[in-house]
């Protein structure tokens, strides 16, 4: 296994259930300057990287990225390999991630909503799906989902903590405002820059609000979610078969997009 990974090759698995986890070294200072960060990325001390290794799952692979990719992420990847790691740095580190064009989110909002639990109506159908699938690969891949009857949404949220998403009246950022939909909400609130999630976000948007003009897919959308909600009644069930879907609908998007490209050039 290679030391190091480039911005191309990690961006090919980032948003899927194959993405590794990571880590931002940046040191500390640097760190809480900075805007952005790269998605689902969680901030680990360089220098007392031998303490949190030991928090890493065996089985999963981890990239660490610096400001540069240079001597502090490289520097961690060394101890993390030591204590038998799957462990790469990002070449370029985030400067070279960020000329690539790939995600990022802005820090200080992605940082206040990683590990918490997030509620919402129960007998999801598209956004209440879509939501989940886009806090879990680009936000928080550990986020927790919590589907209850609309009546109580607010009061177990007080009681539990969690945020409330997609419920209409409820004092959320997370929710429907004009012909947008919860999916876009959340692209907005935490600036997420993603050309890839932009052309999905209006597929998602279309078939949510019923707005099936906005997208040729919106329509199959609509069709197949509904489809996917009468196959699984259990709720929980519903998003982890969900989350297959959708990361299906981001590959395609993604792809669809590159083709575009190539025959612009053309």
């Amino acid at each position: 296994m290679k030391n190091s990974i480039v911005s191309d090759d990690l961006f090919s698995v980032m948003h899927t259930d194959k993405a590794p986890i990571i880590i931002d070294v940046r040191r500390l200072a640097t760190f809480e300057e900075a805007e952005r960060m790269i998605s689902t990325a969680c901030w680990r001390d360089h220098l007392v990287a031998d303490d949190w290794a030991r928090e890493i799952p065996d089985e999963k692979e981890v990239v660490i990225y610096c400001v540069h990719g240079q001597q502090v992420s490289q520097a961690a990847v060394t101890i993390l390999r030591a204590r038998g790691v799957k462990a790469r740095y990002l070449t370029g580190g985030f400067d070279a991630w960020e000329a690539a064009g790939a995600t990022t989110l802005l820090r200080k909002e992605m940082t206040a909503h990683q590990g918490k639990h997030w509620i919402t109506r129960e007998n999801p159908k598209i956004d209440r799906i879509a939501c989940p699938w886009l806090i879990r690969r680009f936000i928080d891949p550990s986020a927790v989902f919590h589907y209850v009857e609309a009546d109580w949404v607010q009061e177990i949220a007080v009681e539990t903590g969690a945020i409330v998403f997609d419920v209409a009246g409820a004092d959320t950022p997370f929710a429907h405002d004009r012909e947008f939909c919860s999916f876009d909400a959340y692209i907005r609130h935490f600036d997420m820059r993603d050309a890839v999630l932009e052309k999905m976000a209006t597929i998602v948007r279309g078939a949510d609000t019923a707005q099936l003009d906005l997208a040729p897919q919106t329509a199959g959308l609509v069709a197949l979610s509904l489809g996917l909600s009468v196959l699984y009644r259990d709720d929980q069930a519903l998003l982890e078969k969900g989350m297959v879907f959708y990361d299906a609908l981001y590959s395609w998007c993604r792809h669809a997009s590159i083709e575009q490209k190539e025959k612009a050039k053309k």
